[in-house]
Protein backbone atom coordinates (compact mmCIF):
# COMPACT_ATOMS: atom_id res chain seq x y z
CA UNK A 1 0.00 0.00 0.00
CA UNK A 2 2.83 2.41 0.85
CA UNK A 3 4.42 1.87 -2.56
CA UNK A 4 1.13 2.64 -4.30
CA UNK A 5 0.61 5.80 -2.22
CA UNK A 6 4.14 6.94 -3.06
CA UNK A 7 3.45 6.35 -6.75
CA UNK A 8 0.24 8.39 -6.56
CA UNK A 9 2.08 11.23 -4.80
CA UNK A 10 4.85 11.17 -7.40
CA UNK A 11 2.38 11.37 -10.29
CA UNK A 12 0.46 14.16 -8.58
CA UNK A 13 3.49 16.38 -7.98
CA UNK A 14 4.99 15.59 -11.38
CA UNK A 15 1.82 16.79 -13.07
CA UNK A 16 1.53 19.83 -10.81
CA UNK A 17 5.06 20.92 -11.70
CA UNK A 18 4.26 20.89 -15.41
CA UNK A 19 0.73 22.31 -15.35
CA UNK A 20 1.59 25.63 -16.98
CA UNK A 21 3.65 23.98 -19.73
CA UNK A 22 0.83 21.56 -20.47
CA UNK A 23 -1.65 24.41 -20.79
CA UNK A 24 0.51 26.18 -23.37
CA UNK A 25 0.65 22.99 -25.43
CA UNK A 26 -3.10 22.31 -25.25
CA UNK A 27 -4.16 25.80 -26.32
CA UNK A 28 -5.87 28.85 -24.88
CA UNK A 29 -9.20 27.07 -24.50
CA UNK A 30 -7.78 24.59 -22.00
CA UNK A 31 -7.33 25.22 -18.28
CA UNK A 32 -5.75 22.81 -15.82
CA UNK A 33 -6.02 22.73 -12.07
CA UNK A 34 -5.35 20.91 -8.79
CA UNK A 35 -7.65 20.27 -5.84
CA UNK A 36 -8.03 18.65 -2.43
CA UNK A 37 -11.37 17.39 -1.11
CA UNK A 38 -12.39 16.19 2.38
CA UNK A 39 -15.51 14.04 1.97
CA UNK A 40 -18.34 12.37 3.83
CA UNK A 41 -19.17 8.84 2.62
CA UNK A 42 -22.56 7.14 2.80
CA UNK A 43 -23.61 3.54 2.18
CA UNK A 44 -27.16 2.27 1.67
CA UNK A 45 -29.10 -0.96 1.06
CA UNK A 46 -32.75 -1.94 0.57
CA UNK A 47 -32.27 -5.20 2.49
CA UNK A 48 -33.27 -4.88 6.17
CA UNK A 49 -30.74 -7.59 7.09
CA UNK A 50 -27.90 -5.49 5.68
CA UNK A 51 -27.02 -2.43 7.77
CA UNK A 52 -24.46 -0.19 6.04
CA UNK A 53 -23.02 3.05 7.38
CA UNK A 54 -20.55 5.53 5.96
CA UNK A 55 -17.51 7.35 7.27
CA UNK A 56 -15.01 10.04 6.37
CA UNK A 57 -12.92 10.14 3.22
CA UNK A 58 -10.43 12.28 1.37
CA UNK A 59 -9.62 13.05 -2.25
CA UNK A 60 -7.21 15.00 -4.43
CA UNK A 61 -6.51 15.21 -8.12
CA UNK A 62 -6.09 17.01 -11.41
CA UNK A 63 -8.74 18.99 -13.30
CA UNK A 64 -8.95 19.77 -17.01
CA UNK A 65 -11.50 22.26 -18.36
CA UNK A 66 -11.94 22.70 -22.10
CA UNK A 67 -13.89 25.86 -22.98
CA UNK A 68 -15.86 25.39 -26.17
CA UNK A 69 -14.70 27.78 -28.92
CA UNK A 70 -17.10 30.67 -29.42
CA UNK A 71 -18.81 30.14 -26.06
CA UNK A 72 -16.36 29.99 -23.13
CA UNK A 73 -19.21 29.61 -20.64
CA UNK A 74 -19.74 25.99 -21.81
CA UNK A 75 -16.99 23.67 -20.62
CA UNK A 76 -16.13 20.00 -21.09
CA UNK A 77 -14.60 18.84 -17.83
CA UNK A 78 -12.41 15.84 -17.05
CA UNK A 79 -9.29 15.03 -15.06
CA UNK A 80 -7.87 12.40 -12.75
CA UNK A 81 -9.27 11.90 -9.25
CA UNK A 82 -7.85 9.92 -6.33
CA UNK A 83 -10.63 9.26 -3.84
CA UNK A 84 -10.40 7.36 -0.54
CA UNK A 85 -13.66 6.12 1.03
CA UNK A 86 -14.51 4.22 4.20
CA UNK A 87 -17.66 2.45 5.32
CA UNK A 88 -19.04 -0.36 7.44
CA UNK A 89 -21.49 -3.11 6.47
CA UNK A 90 -23.20 -5.37 9.03
CA UNK A 91 -25.19 -8.46 7.98
CA UNK A 92 -27.45 -10.47 10.28
CA UNK A 93 -28.75 -14.02 9.72
CA UNK A 94 -29.48 -17.25 11.59
CA UNK A 95 -26.60 -19.70 11.95
CA UNK A 96 -27.02 -22.92 9.96
CA UNK A 97 -26.46 -24.97 13.14
CA UNK A 98 -29.16 -23.12 15.10
CA UNK A 99 -32.73 -21.93 14.60
CA UNK A 100 -32.65 -19.27 17.28
CA UNK A 101 -29.19 -17.68 17.33
CA UNK A 102 -28.81 -14.54 15.27
CA UNK A 103 -25.33 -14.06 13.85
CA UNK A 104 -23.95 -10.68 12.83
CA UNK A 105 -20.92 -10.20 10.64
CA UNK A 106 -19.47 -6.71 10.30
CA UNK A 107 -16.95 -5.59 7.73
CA UNK A 108 -15.12 -2.27 7.69
CA UNK A 109 -14.16 -1.47 4.12
CA UNK A 110 -11.49 1.00 3.06
CA UNK A 111 -11.16 1.61 -0.65
CA UNK A 112 -9.05 3.96 -2.75
CA UNK A 113 -10.38 4.79 -6.21
CA UNK A 114 -8.75 6.22 -9.29
CA UNK A 115 -11.55 8.08 -11.09
CA UNK A 116 -11.92 9.66 -14.51
CA UNK A 117 -14.84 12.13 -14.67
CA UNK A 118 -16.58 13.38 -17.81
CA UNK A 119 -18.77 16.42 -17.19
CA UNK A 120 -20.55 19.39 -18.69
CA UNK A 121 -19.82 22.60 -16.80
CA UNK A 122 -21.71 25.89 -17.12
CA UNK A 123 -20.01 29.07 -15.92
CA UNK A 124 -20.91 32.74 -15.61
CA UNK A 125 -18.79 35.47 -17.22
CA UNK A 126 -15.59 36.71 -15.65
CA UNK A 127 -12.32 37.82 -17.21
CA UNK A 128 -10.77 40.42 -14.88
CA UNK A 129 -8.81 40.31 -11.67
CA UNK A 130 -10.96 39.94 -8.53
CA UNK A 131 -13.95 38.80 -10.58
CA UNK A 132 -16.06 36.00 -9.18
CA UNK A 133 -17.55 33.39 -11.49
CA UNK A 134 -20.16 30.82 -10.50
CA UNK A 135 -20.51 27.39 -12.06
CA UNK A 136 -22.54 24.21 -12.04
CA UNK A 137 -21.40 20.80 -13.20
CA UNK A 138 -23.12 17.55 -14.22
CA UNK A 139 -21.65 14.29 -15.47
CA UNK A 140 -20.40 10.80 -14.57
CA UNK A 141 -17.38 9.26 -12.83
CA UNK A 142 -15.72 6.00 -13.83
CA UNK A 143 -13.68 4.65 -10.91
CA UNK A 144 -11.30 1.71 -10.48
CA UNK A 145 -10.53 0.44 -6.95
CA UNK A 146 -6.80 0.70 -6.29
CA UNK A 147 -6.47 0.18 -2.52
CA UNK A 148 -8.87 -2.38 -1.03
CA UNK A 149 -8.86 -3.66 2.55
CA UNK A 150 -11.55 -4.98 4.89
CA UNK A 151 -11.83 -6.10 8.48
CA UNK A 152 -14.37 -8.79 9.44
CA UNK A 153 -15.56 -10.26 12.72
CA UNK A 154 -18.66 -11.99 14.11
CA UNK A 155 -20.87 -11.26 17.10
CA UNK A 156 -18.88 -12.23 20.24
CA UNK A 157 -22.00 -13.91 21.64
CA UNK A 158 -21.91 -16.46 18.82
CA UNK A 159 -20.08 -19.76 19.52
CA UNK A 160 -17.96 -21.03 17.92
CA UNK A 161 -16.30 -17.76 16.95
CA UNK A 162 -15.12 -18.77 13.52
CA UNK A 163 -15.56 -15.56 11.59
CA UNK A 164 -13.40 -14.40 8.72
CA UNK A 165 -9.88 -13.21 9.57
CA UNK A 166 -9.08 -9.59 10.32
CA UNK A 167 -7.32 -7.35 7.82
CA UNK A 168 -8.25 -9.57 4.91
CA UNK A 169 -7.62 -8.22 1.44
CA UNK A 170 -10.88 -7.24 -0.23
CA UNK A 171 -9.78 -7.45 -3.85
CA UNK A 172 -12.46 -10.01 -4.70
CA UNK A 173 -15.16 -8.37 -2.56
CA UNK A 174 -15.23 -4.83 -4.01
CA UNK A 175 -16.78 -4.29 -7.44
CA UNK A 176 -14.06 -4.05 -10.08
CA UNK A 177 -15.33 -0.68 -11.28
CA UNK A 178 -17.59 2.10 -10.05
CA UNK A 179 -19.91 4.37 -12.03
CA UNK A 180 -21.23 7.41 -10.22
CA UNK A 181 -23.00 10.66 -10.99
CA UNK A 182 -21.24 14.00 -10.63
CA UNK A 183 -23.19 16.96 -9.24
CA UNK A 184 -21.24 20.08 -8.36
CA UNK A 185 -21.73 23.80 -7.82
CA UNK A 186 -19.29 26.46 -6.71
CA UNK A 187 -17.49 29.75 -7.29
CA UNK A 188 -14.07 30.79 -8.56
CA UNK A 189 -12.11 33.92 -7.67
CA UNK A 190 -10.05 35.11 -10.65
CA UNK A 191 -6.55 36.30 -9.80
CA UNK A 192 -5.31 37.61 -13.16
CA UNK A 193 -6.58 40.12 -15.70
CA UNK A 194 -6.87 37.48 -18.41
CA UNK A 195 -8.96 35.23 -16.13
CA UNK A 196 -6.67 32.24 -16.53
CA UNK A 197 -5.62 31.75 -12.90
CA UNK A 198 -8.00 31.51 -9.99
CA UNK A 199 -8.94 29.86 -6.70
CA UNK A 200 -12.19 27.95 -6.40
CA UNK A 201 -14.39 26.15 -3.91
CA UNK A 202 -17.33 23.87 -4.70
CA UNK A 203 -19.67 21.30 -3.26
CA UNK A 204 -18.98 18.00 -5.04
CA UNK A 205 -21.44 15.10 -4.82
CA UNK A 206 -21.04 11.66 -6.43
CA UNK A 207 -23.89 9.17 -5.79
CA UNK A 208 -23.02 5.65 -6.94
CA UNK A 209 -24.94 3.97 -9.78
CA UNK A 210 -23.28 0.57 -9.34
CA UNK A 211 -23.05 -1.68 -6.30
CA UNK A 212 -20.10 -1.11 -3.97
CA UNK A 213 -19.69 -4.80 -3.05
CA UNK A 214 -19.62 -7.99 -5.12
CA UNK A 215 -21.75 -11.05 -4.31
CA UNK A 216 -18.78 -12.75 -2.63
CA UNK A 217 -18.99 -10.22 0.19
CA UNK A 218 -22.29 -11.77 1.25
CA UNK A 219 -21.13 -15.39 1.34
CA UNK A 220 -20.84 -17.10 4.73
CA UNK A 221 -18.94 -20.20 5.76
CA UNK A 222 -19.91 -23.62 7.11
CA UNK A 223 -21.18 -22.17 10.40
CA UNK A 224 -23.53 -19.54 9.00
CA UNK A 225 -25.02 -18.44 5.72
CA UNK A 226 -25.15 -14.83 4.53
CA UNK A 227 -26.25 -15.58 0.96
CA UNK A 228 -28.90 -13.24 -0.42
CA UNK A 229 -30.63 -12.95 -3.77
CA UNK A 230 -28.77 -10.81 -6.29
CA UNK A 231 -31.37 -8.06 -6.14
CA UNK A 232 -30.81 -7.78 -2.37
CA UNK A 233 -27.04 -7.65 -2.56
CA UNK A 234 -26.68 -4.10 -3.77
CA UNK A 235 -24.94 -1.80 -1.31
CA UNK A 236 -24.79 1.66 -2.83
CA UNK A 237 -21.90 3.99 -2.06
CA UNK A 238 -21.69 7.72 -2.59
CA UNK A 239 -19.74 10.64 -1.24
CA UNK A 240 -20.04 14.40 -0.90
CA UNK A 241 -17.27 16.85 -0.16
CA UNK A 242 -15.92 20.36 -0.24
CA UNK A 243 -13.52 20.70 -3.17
CA UNK A 244 -10.90 23.44 -2.86
CA UNK A 245 -8.34 24.12 -5.53
CA UNK A 246 -6.65 26.35 -8.08
CA UNK A 247 -6.98 26.72 -11.86
CA UNK A 248 -4.23 27.86 -14.22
Amino acid sequence: MKKILCLIAFIFFAFSGNTLNAQSLLGENMRLGLYVQPTSVWLGSQNNDIDPSGGLGFGFGLISDYHLPGNPNYIIGSGLNFQYVKGEVSMTTIGSDSTTTAVTRTGTYRTGYVEIPVTIKLSTNGDHINDFTFFGQLGVNLGLPLLRTRYDFVDPSYTPQDGLPDNEKAGDLIQRFRVGLVLSAGAEWLMTDDGDAGLFASIYISPGLTSYLRNKAFDGNDAFDFNYDNKDNKVSMGYAGLRIGAMF
